[in-house]
């Protein structure tokens, strides 16, 4: 488990901080196996993604498959497995390219966030939020502000007073999380957990 040591100076981000205490980090796992992870969580609730990944994980022995096996396998066995046919379409979409382009990814972990991002959106179901939350939760990439995820645009709107939409608020968001920095991808968890913690008491 990664623990995190940084004490932020900005008074909200500050009050945040000592007001809950994050869970720790898990050890860093390799990036096909996160991305396939990620593939399989998208849109459905926390429980039902843990079912069917442990589904998928006892199919292949308790562990993430090899790119080539995984390109390999049917969509039907997939589904039986519970994943969806779209799903299945980009698991082998993410397999075919991590084989095309085995020896550039024997490195890929260590590529700048921005290239990374620019790289693996190129895989059809894969999008930026998508890369941004494997290099934060899966990679422990330090500096990472997903900036178009709804709870974080919610809790900074709140929190800073900031207002608007399209371009204009990204920017705004963006001079928000200047002061967070090198830290934005640790105060994006903490806003994630702030809105958890609120959520719970309503």
């Amino acid at each position: 488990m990664i623990k995190e040591q940084v004490v932020f100076s900005e008074p909200i981000m500050r009050r945040i901080q000592d007001s809950l205490t994050l869970v720790d980090l898990p050890t860093p796992r390799p990036l096909f196996s996160a991305l396939c992870s990620a593939i399989i969580s998208q849109q459905l609730s926390t429980s039902a993604a843990h079912s069917i990944k442990k589904k998928f994980l006892t199919h292949w022995g308790g562990a993430y498959p090899e790119p080539y096996q995984l390109r390999e396998i049917p969509a039907a066995e997939l589904r039986n497995l519970g994943i969806s046919n779209q799903k299945a379409n980009y698991l082998h979409a993410l397999s075919g390219y991590f084989v095309e382009r085995a020896e550039e990814l024997i490195h890929g972990h260590k590529w700048e966030d921005e290239r990374l991002i620019q790289e693996l959106t190129q895989v059809k179901g894969i999008g930026r939020w998508t890369v941004q939350m494997v290099l934060i939760f899966d990679l422990h990439r330090p500096d990472v502000f997903p900036k178009d995820d709804l709870v974080i645009q919610k809790m900074v709107m709140e929190l800073y007073k900031v207002a608007g939409n399209g371009k204009a608020l990204g920017k705004a968001l963006e001079e928000v999380a200047d002061s967070w920095k090198p830290h934005r991808s640790l105060a994006s968890r903490y806003l994630w957990a702030y809105y958890g913690q609120q959520k719970s008491k309503k």
